[in-house]
């Protein structure tokens, strides 16, 4: 049996020595190899290994071992029952395992064969134990058997220790390294302007985002300098209030200008290039010492310039909104997506007497009058729905009392994005248009009336005349003034600004057009009062014509009237079939002289009749005097 005191590899302080130079490189797996050759070749062993233990798995992990020329490694993750029931035991009990050989020991047969298979004749096994629980283990193997001394235990007991606390110190170590890794790549990754502030307010820390939005050189050293020096004197209450509150336990927020390196006077600090000012919104919150009590501050700047400045300038821009509009001499208003009111002019105010506040929500119906809400908000509602402009005539409240007619015209309002905002409009007082119109209504009633008694008079004046003569022209003769007369009753309608070709057309044909014997189609076209007179004559001749001795006169006849707007006008064409047949006049009568010399002249254009054996063709050309297709 080998003494164990006489092992190769020096002396007790040369591996304690050795020991505490090893896993400097801060590998834990590395340091446990390293201990374990350390130890193996001090006591000349065969195997040494050392194993972190797991009592709640059942398992112990040996990482790395050392073993000597020709021996197996044992380096894994083994079940406790596998080193043996009585070893397993002793060491739950915090006792030193010493077997000087497996083979006298006594010790359970597997257990003693376990050891011969990875050829252990001889163990040292010690546990390690921390605040009661077993956490590793230390051991070395013999391939011969071996008395293991007091000494030899104690040794291995103190490098188990030291192991232990050395592997704890470089995972520390480790975690240390890559917590604050973790920091730095966090505070880089920030684009925020984030402090330590020591509670005397000078600065402890600040993140390199911060030092470039505050165009501080590169390398600028940020320990020491006082954080009150960075802003202008105005905006330094807010700043000392904030700390004191986070000195306090609390948390304190504020914003502010500061300006950048090279900005100018009363705010900066350091050298550097730059220049400009930088809006912050900044928290100041406290950092608790190991103690419980405030050590430090964090203070957060957020960069808020882009945001500021765009809200400059949306509310400069709503001032002059508000100028311009106050100014304006329309009454102007505005509304959100939700159709509420949510702004009125000073002209608004002024004419309906009201304040502001009442206007807003949908307090702007309320100077609407009764009989005149429900129709505008159909059609505002209908314009919302649709998202499209409209126009509205109404009454309003006057500030004295009264009513007042006017137009309001709504546009709708989008943002850049496309979203819908509301609408825009204004109010225009039309009370004295709507006054005109009506009072010229009244003339133009008056008119009409006075030229029907005027007609009436002629056709009185016609009766006598023709009393006693060919009834057949007296017939005529009154039949022309009626069609006169309904050429004028259409531009009576029309307030005599002009009429429409469809409703001339069928107002002129009305007394032919039963059982469906006249077709007249054709685009709207807009006439003016003199092309509405000339063309309603000139229809009632030719529909009279066809009644006598056109395609009318015979129960299959058939007249069709067609139009259309083309270069250079109005191109109008009337064409007869189905009726007796025709022969050119040896004369040329009254209608036809009507239609060929005066409605040419009326219209500015040409008219021409052909007497086809088939029926009657009458071509009409003329530049309208107000035309648009609808």
């Amino acid at each position: 049996m080998t003494d164990l005191g006489a092992a190769e590899g020096g002396g007790r302080e040369a591996l304690l020595l050795g020991l505490g130079d090893a896993g400097r490189d801060g590998d834990p797996e590395r340091l446990a190899r390293e201990a374990a050759a350390l130890v193996g070749r001090h006591f000349g062993a065969a195997r040494c290994g050392y194993g972190e233990v797991d009592e709640a798995a059942g398992t112990v992990a040996v990482a790395a071992d050392w073993t000597a020329p020709g021996m197996a490694s044992v380096a894994g993750v083994h079940r406790l029952g596998r080193v043996g029931p009585t070893i397993a035991g002793r060491l739950r009990r915090g006792e030193v395992v010493r077997v000087p050989d497996i083979r006298a020991e006594g010790l359970d047969p597997e257990e003693a064969a376990a050891f011969e298979r990875i050829g252990a004749r001889a163990v040292l096994t010690v546990p390690h134990r921390r605040e009661g629980a077993w956490v590793a283990v230390l051991f070395v193997h013999a391939a011969e058997p071996r008395a293991w001394s007091e000494d030899d235990a104690a040794l291995l007991a103190e490098v188990a220790a030291r192991t232990f606390a050395a592997l704890e110190a470089v995972r520390a170590e480790r975690s240390l390294r890559e917590a604050l890794d973790f920091n730095r790549r966090v505070l880089g990754a920030s684009s925020d302007c984030i402090k330590v502030v020591g509670l005397d307010g000078r600065l402890l820390f600040m993140s390199e985002a911060g030092r470039r939005a505050l165009g501080l050189p590169e390398g600028w050293e940020a320990a020491g300098a006082a954080w009150l020096d960075f802003w202008p004197e105005a905006e330094r209450p807010k700043v000392r209030s904030a700390m004191a509150a986070a000195r306090a336990g609390g948390g304190g927020t504020f914003r502010g200008w500061m300006a950048r390196a090279g900005g100018g006077a009363g705010g900066g600090a350091g050298g550097g290039a730059g220049g400009g000012r930088v809006f912050w919104d900044v928290a100041v919150s406290p950092i608790p010492g190991a103690d419980g009590r405030v050590a430090s501050l964090l203070a957060v700047s957020r960069d808020l310039t882009a945001q500021r400045r765009a809200e400059d300038r949306l509310r400069e821009s709503e001032a002059r909104f508000r100028a311009l509009a106050d100014s304006a001499p329309l009454m102007i208003w505005t509304n959100d997506a939700e159709g509420l009111c949510d702004y009125v002019n000073a002209r608004w105010q002024e004419f309906t007497g009201r304040p502001a506040a009442e206007a807003y929500g949908r307090g702007f119906r309320d100077a609407i009058h009764p009989g005149d809400r429900a129709a505008v908000a159909a059609e505002v509602e209908g314009a919302y729905a649709a998202r499209r402009p409209f126009t509205a005539e109404y009454r309003l409240r006057r500030a004295d009392g009264g009513w007042a007619w006017v137009l309001d015209t709504g546009c709708p309002r989008t943002g850049p994005d496309g979203a819908h905002l509301g609408y825009v409009g204004s109010l225009l007082d039309i009370s004295e248009r709507r006054a005109a119109e009506e009072r010229q209504g009244l003339l133009i009633h008056e008119l009409n009336h006075r030229v029907k008694n005027t007609l009436a008079t002629v056709q009185s004046l016609a009766a006598q005349s023709f009393r006693g003569a060919d009834a057949a022209a007296r017939a005529g003769f009154e039949a022309r003034l009626q069609a006169l007369a309904g050429a004028h009753d259409v531009l009576t309608g029309e307030a005599w600004e002009g009429a429409g070709l469809r409703e001339v057309a069928r107002r002129a044909l009305l007394p032919f057009a039963e059982g469906g014997r006249v077709l007249a189609e054709g685009p709207q076209v807009r006439l003016g009062p003199r092309a509405t007179l000339a063309l309603s004559m000139a229809l009632h001749e030719l529909a009279t014509n066809a009644a006598k001795h056109g395609a009318l006169s015979a129960p299959g006849g058939r007249v069709r009237l067609g139009w259309s707007l083309e270069p250079p006008g109005l191109r109008l064409l009337w064409q007869e079939s189905g009726g007796p047949p025709v022969a050119a006049p040896r004369r040329r009568g009254f209608g036809t002289r009507l239609i060929e010399r005066g409605l040419g002249g009326e219209l500015g254009g040409r008219a021409a009749i052909e007497f086809r054996p088939e029926g009657v063709v009458c071509r009409i050309e003329a530049a309208v005097e107000s035309g648009e297709a609808a």
